[in-house]
């Protein structure tokens, strides 16, 4: 079969999507949160796509799930592409779910095609940070960075990942099992979404990610005295949540342009809030505010949150309240693999793509995985820049258009990279052909 002429079933993925949107829980849009028993149900589908593709799947520790198809034997590293299948609350389709079906599409398509490396589809698991977990979970296993303490944090509704874990069929007591050997990775590419506007203003269908955001995930925990609405002062008052609103807008400052430029990050938000009692005529006595904190500069966030505890320790000595900084994840910034990027660029030009370099304001399972090889991403068009929504979607020639993008990148690189990790067979390859 020639390089050119081997094509994914578009039909069919656009079936698959539809399909595993409808695995949801009641409500707007798409509800699969990690480890839920939608989440479950999902990952048994997706499993049996996988084996309709040909490939041997298992379902790790910490309930990633991965397909192999074995290469020549030639080279010893793996190709592997794919994405997650979670997804916040009243999400859309595509963010995700189309990274992985599109992998599993892209398998079914190799199925005839012999391959020198390995070939390895990964649907991770709780890439969104369910229920105020951190997030990228199953991807920083697989790169060796969750510890056996991580796994016993406990979430908003009070139960440990751990337990989730044990839930949804995993087995957190054989961790390390999860972890990928050192030096195995030869590239992993990840297609998604792009869940903002560039794309689409640019009227352009590929995008080709040169780098990841760096993003930081923190708790602002505030502890005042409830008392009577009613009866007590202004002045004698320890509100917890009058300190929270103060909260939200230091934390939106970051963002603004200011005197020091090394600490203005690119976007702050708030995007969560909690307040006890919760009683309409009690002052509150806690609240917790959460903090998401991104630039492609991890020292510009720490710099920033340096600057939050600052004014968070002034609100707190204004409010009469005692304030809590905790930060719950620190992903550092990514830079894509150059023979990815250029691998990319290649494929997009042969299928006659037109391709826009950028940046990826999003978090994503890439960045855990660029720990321990290069990585690289595709972004599709999101219409009108929406994502975590509803109303995200994308045009169907753009999801086909992606997914064929994905296969021949997979394809050059099964052959640029060539066998270098294995330098008894490298003679038997020749760059750029099979």
């Amino acid at each position: 079969m020639d390089f050119d002429t081997i094509t994914i079933d578009g039909s069919r993925l656009l079936a698959r999507l539809d399909e595993l949107s409808k695995i949801s829980a009641p409500g707007v849009g798409v509800t699969r949160l990690a480890y839920s028993s939608q989440d479950i149900e999902a990952r048994k589908l997706l499993g049996t796509w996988m084996k309709d593709a040909g490939l041997t799947t298992i379902t790790d520790p910490v309930t990633n799930l991965i397909g192999t198809r074995s290469g020549t034997g030639l080279c010893r590293k793996i190709i592997a592409t794919g994405s997650h299948t979670d997804s916040v609350v009243n999400a859309g389709a595509l963010d995700g779910a189309y990274g992985i079906v599109a992998a599993i599409e892209v398998a079914a398509a190799l199925r005839e095609r012999e391959l020198t490396h390995d070939l390895k589809i990964v649907g991770f698991s709780n890439e969104e940070g369910a229920r105020g977990s951190a997030g990228t979970f199953g991807s920083l296993a697989i790169a060796g960075q969750i510890e056996p303490g991580d796994l016993e944090s406990v979430d908003v509704e009070g139960m440990s990942i751990a337990k989730r874990i044990q839930n949804a069929h995993g087995s957190p007591e054989h961790l390390k099992d999860a972890v990928w050997e050192d030096e195995i990775l030869g590239g992993f590419i990840e297609l998604h979404v792009e869940q903002g506007p560039i794309l689409s203003v640019a009227e352009i269908q590929i995008g080709v990610v040169e780098a990841i955001t760096a993003q930081g995930q923190f708790e602002v925990e505030i502890t005042g005295t409830a008392n009577h609405a009613g009866t007590t002062p202004m002045s004698a008052r320890s509100d917890a949540l009058v300190a929270a609103a103060h909260a939200i807008l230091a934390i939106e400052s970051l963002a603004n342009p200011s005197s020091d430029p090394q600490a203005t990050v690119r976007v702050a938000t708030t995007g969560r809030i909690t307040s006890e009692p919760g009683v309409r005529n009690v002052i509150s006595n806690r609240a917790v505010v959460t903090a998401d904190i991104r630039d492609t500069d991890v020292t510009k966030i720490k710099r920033a949150t340096q600057k939050l505890a600052s004014k968070l320790s002034a609100i707190a000595k204004e409010t009469h309240t005692e304030i809590t900084l905790r930060q719950v994840q620190l992903l550092d910034g990514t830079r894509c693999a150059t023979e990815i990027v250029a691998a990319i660029d290649y494929a997009s030009n042969l299928l006659g793509k037109a391709t826009l370099r950028m940046v990826s304001g999003a978090s994503h399972d890439s960045q855990s995985i660029a720990k321990i090889g290069p990585v690289g991403m595709i972004f599709v068009p999101s219409i009108d820049g929406l994502s975590h929504s509803p109303k995200e979607s994308t045009l169907p020639e753009d999801l086909i258009a992606g997914a064929q993008v994905l296969l021949h990148t997979i394809l050059r690189l099964d052959t640029s990279l060539g066998c270098r990790d294995n330098p008894q067979t490298k003679q038997k390859w020749i760059r750029g052909k099979t």
